[in-house]
């Protein structure tokens, strides 16, 4: 049976918290509750290696978001890292409910897009309705929709119509289409001489289909979360303990900002990993 790389990281993560499993029960040292985490994660990892149950998780993950059971051994992490902590282990259960939800928002705009994107490009790639359009579909980029719209909000309500193409919107049309084939296949974007390029490129993208100031509705909530974080380092007594949950949070919340669905949850998954490791070394080291 063939293994994916993604599906080869939930082994090898099993088998570095059998190890860590390993190494906590051959040293001699004062138990900690934060050390139970060790092989829970063991049995999550080594459950989620069955093929069947790796393709329903990789298939979520990519088509639509991380499992919500992900934040359930999250939020058991957290609780027991700081479980002489009553005050910060709200705080952080707090912040990871919000990361899930900002999370929620960033696939239900980036969902909305695609699926936008599919039925403009379905329209205008079948030979039927080729010669069809939906009216105010793109945030003013179209100058037959800026000349004949009612009013200046009409891209925010569901007053659509489907209008034939005229000589100029065809070419706008088929310039987008260009431009959408050259993301695909390049990295650097190309050079635009005119407005109108510049136009059809920025609607390329399809980041003006589904809501005005998308980047707002993402990067906001992101902000808040951040400040959620330092209120942890200003309002509370600081350990290790207490650094490593922010850094946890810290690093979730960048990576959803510049990676995919994947790539983050790979490197939460890490996170988790290495801070488990940390705890682990300096109780091996500095017995209480």
């Amino acid at each position: 049976m063939k293994y994916s790389a993604y599906h080869t990281k939930h082994i090898i993560l099993c088998l570095f918290y059998i190890l860590l499993c390993c190494v906590y029960q051959i040293h001699n040292f004062e138990a900690r509750l934060f050390f139970s985490v060790f092989p829970l994660l063991t049995l999550y990892y080594g459950t989620l290696s069955i093929p069947k149950l790796h393709r329903l998780y990789e298939y979520n993950t990519k088509e639509q978001n991380i499992p919500k059971f992900t934040y359930i051994w999250r939020a058991y992490y957290h609780v027991v890292l700081l479980n002489d902590m009553p005050y910060e282990t709200l705080v952080s259960l707090f912040i990871l409910v919000f990361i899930c939800m900002w999370k929620d928002i960033i696939f239900l705009i980036k969902h909305g897009e695609r699926r936008l994107k599919a039925v403009d490009m379905a329209i205008y790639e079948n030979e039927i309705s080729k010669h069809l359009r939906i009216t105010n579909f793109h945030l003013n980029t179209f100058p037959d929709d800026l000349i004949n719209r009612k009013h200046k909000q009409m891209f925010h309500t569901n007053k659509l119509s489907i209008v034939k193409h005229t000589y100029e919107s065809e070419d706008l049309q088929n310039g987008i289409k260009n431009y959408e084939e050259f993301r695909v296949k390049n990295i650097f974007p190309p050079k635009r001489k005119t407005k109108s390029e510049e136009r059809m490129w920025k609607a390329s993208a399809y980041k003006n289909t589904f809501v005005e100031h998308r980047d707002l509705f993402i990067y906001l909530p992101m902000v808040f979360i951040l400040f959620g974080v330092l209120a942890l380092f200003v309002f509370f007594e600081q350990n290790y303990m207490l650094h490593l949950s922010s850094i946890v949070f810290t690093g979730d919340v960048i990576s959803t900002a510049l990676c995919t669905n994947i790539k983050n949850d790979l490197f939460i998954d890490l996170l988790y990993l290495f801070g488990g490791a940390f705890l682990l070394m300096i109780s091996v080291c500095v017995p209480q």
